[in-house]
Parts: C-alpha cells; structure tokens; sequence
C-alpha cells in the first residue's frame, strides 16, 4: 500500500459533537486496547487469538468512524495496524511478541493524533507507516526495541479539543451514583426510626422532606442515564452517503424512534454496531443502479432503522432491500477458509449458515479493502450486543434483502 502523500491537517469535520464523542471514545477504547497488549508482553496474561481479535475490533471500529468524520490519517494507520493484526491472526499470536511491540508502538501513534486531531507529525510516522507495511510485506518479525508505557495517560490530549463547555459523565461513575441512591431509602429509615424516638412531633415533617429530596434526585440521577436514540443514528446519514460515493451505489436511509430515550449504556454499545450493519448493507446487500434495474428493483436501494420498545425490550431492526445472504456461498467460504469442515456444513440449517457471518474473521469478500475484507464488523455487532445480554438475529431472503434484529433490555448494565 503506497503511504499517502499528505499526513498534516485531516479533513476536519463541521460536526464539533461528533468529533467530541470521537475522541473522547477513541481515547477510552485505545486505553483498554494499551492495558491488553501490557499484560501480554509483560508475561501476566498471554497473546490469545481472541486478544488479538478484540485489539482488532477496537480499531476497526475507530477507523469505520474516522472515514465517516473524514479523518484520512487516522484511517490510514488503524488500517495499516488492521494488516499486521490480520497477519498475527493467521499465525500463532504468541511467535511474535516484537510484532506486537510494533502494533503497540503504532497504537500510541494513533492514540496521540486522534488526542491531537488538528495536527500530524508526517516524519515519523512515516517512518511508522513503512515498517508496519515491512511487516505485511515479509511476514517476519520487525526489530522494535523502543517499548513504551501504553499506560500514560492521554486525557490531557484528548480534553484539549473538547472544550470547556462540555461535561461528558462516565457510565461507570453513573452506576456508582444509581448503585449509591439505591442505598439512601434504607438510610432514610433508619435516620427517621432514631427521629422519631426522641422527637416524635419533628419526625413528620422531616421524613416528608426527606422522602421528597431522595426522591428527586432518585428522578434526576434516571433523568441523567437516558439518551434519545437519535444519538447513536446521527452518523449513520453520513455513513451512506460515503459510501455510496466509494461504491457508484444509490441508497436511502431512513429512522424511526430515534426519539425514544434509552440508557446511556444501550446508546454507547449501538453506536459501533449500527455503523457496521450499515457498511455491511451498502457493500454487500445493496446493488448497483445497473444491476437493481435489471432485478427490476428501484435503481435507489434502502435501508430502514426502527426503533420500539416492546415488553421492557429496546427493538432495533436493520433492514435493506438488496440483494440478501446466499446461504451456499457462505458454507462454501466458511469451507475454504477453514472455519468448517465440509461434513459440518452439510449439517447445518440455512438459518445456522447464515449465524456463520457473526465469527470472529469470517468474511465473503474477496479482497481487503478499507471498508470490508476483514471480518470483523458482525462479530463486533454481535459482541457489543451480548455484553449487555442482549441478541441478534437475523432474516434474510436472496434477491429481496436482509433484516438484523437487535434486541437488549432496557435496564441493560455493562
């Protein structure tokens, strides 16, 4: 892959709360990503292949929302780190710790360009840039004897952009907060059995107060946790639109619910896997105009998000009408990739065929390319869902197009 010729200013986006939720996240998944490549190395956990697959998931959702913000250098080099990934994964991870290295080095990199989203530093990373395609050129172990602390903290690069307007609260310090109100009614009877034995006739206008402070912050802490859907969609337009430009497609999107308020918890864990379904539906579901006339289909394809809640659930269903999931061709790509032996396969379903394209790798593209090749968008779809107890699943039907139904409860907790 030839290095781009222009590494200074990206493609700065006019959206500020876009970018904001960009860094800010980014910078808190590249953390996590740091502290699992340290306790590899450091010989307190081991170089698993299903480390390597959640290194992987990490950045190929920062570089699926780094295209669609138009940040060029840091989709370039989450994509050069995404080859040399692809190379461990098809290796044995733990044969080759100085690779590794070499990743960790190049995720430091990115960690400190999205922290300082303005500007890029061209020499060295360029310098980066050529050795993480070494490795994908020879597949042979890169001398890489600088190592650094992945777990300096780059909060102080990432606030830079953020501005002193914006407060953004954790989740985590939200369920400390809900966990801590939880206690207080217990707290509150306690405090008024003791009121009301030693001043009876104060006891009842203290335990009214009392009752109608606890619950309005009760309220208030709730009030906090709940996000209109319409956040986690506000980037999916631009999604379409991207790549309908990359593929010559022609393609609507369009929402409903996306008023409905949801945990933020549930809006934090869709925002990546509704980007990937909508990369997966215009790359391989939707047609071209050519080919959708000739199907006697409109030459515009569609892609429909719904949102509703049913029976205490959040229900998300992705729909488009393109061309849908050839249960055969699966089979015969998880075959001859080696996912499945062929007696396996001619055990299964066409609905288990189908399930095939949520593992970890599994992909029917033919060629890697920036948008799709790797086979990690569905198992990342699938893995943010889970964690919250929540399923997908998925319809599909050849020639008329694919239906993704995401289900997570609504009082979902990470």
């Amino acid at each position: 892959m030839p290095l781009p010729t222009d590494l200074g200013s990206p493609n700065i986006p006019s959206d500020p709360e876009l970018l904001r939720d960009f860094v800010t996240e980014s910078s808190d998944r590249l953390c996590a990503i740091e502290h699992l490549i340290a306790d590899a190395l450091s010989g307190s956990s081991s170089i698993t292949p299903e480390t390597v697959n959640e290194i992987f998931r990490g950045i190929h959702s920062i570089k699926g929302v780094a295209g669609i913000l138009g940040l060029s250098t840091v989709t370039d080099l989450a994509h050069r780190i995404e080859n040399v990934l692809d190379q461990i994964r098809h290796q044995d991870p733990e044969s080759a710790p100085d690779v590794m290295v070499l990743v960790w080095r190049a995720i430091e990199e990115l960690h400190r360009i999205i922290g300082n989203v303005v500007k890029t530093e061209s020499s060295s990373l360029h310098g980066l840039l050529q050795q993480l395609d070494a490795i994908c050129a020879t597949v042979e172990e890169v001398d890489a004897p600088h190592h650094p602390n992945p777990r300096d903290s780059h909060a102080a690069a990432a606030a830079a952009i953020m501005g002193e307007r914006s407060t953004r609260i954790s989740v985590a310090d939200l369920d400390w907060l809900s966990s801590v109100i939880r206690d207080l009614p217990q707290a509150r009877d306690e405090l008024l059995t003791e009121l009301r034995a030693v001043a009876p006739a104060k006891s009842i206008a203290a335990a009214a107060r009392i009752n109608l402070l606890v619950g309005d912050l009760q309220h208030a802490v709730e009030q906090m946790r709940l996000v209109p859907l319409q956040r986690a969609f506000q980037a999916l337009p631009r999604v379409v639109d991207d790549l309908c430009r990359r593929f010559g497609k022609k393609c609507r999107v369009t929402f409903s619910g996306e008023s409905l308020e949801v945990d933020k918890t549930i809006i934090e864990a869709l925002s990546d896997p509704l980007v990937h379904l909508l990369r997966n539906a215009l790359d391989h579901g939707i047609e071209s105009p050519v080919d959708r006339v000739r199907q006697d289909k409109n030459m515009e394809g569609s892609v429909i998000v719904a949102a509703e809640i049913r029976q205490n659930e959040l229900q998300i269903r992705v729909s488009d009408d393109g061309k849908g999931i050839d249960p055969a061709q699966v089979l015969q790509t998880a075959i001859h990739r080696q996912f499945i032996t062929s007696e396996k396969a001619g055990q299964l379903s066409r609905e288990e065929a189908i399930q095939l394209i949520f593992w970890p790798g599994f992909s029917t593209a033919n060629k890697v390319t920036e948008v799709s090749g790797r086979g990690v968008g569905m198992d990342v779809v699938c893995s943010n869902i889970q964690l919250l107890g929540g399923s997908v699943g998925i319809e599909s039907q050849p020639g008329k197009g694919t239906i993704v139904l995401i289900t997570l409860p609504l009082d979902a907790r990470s």
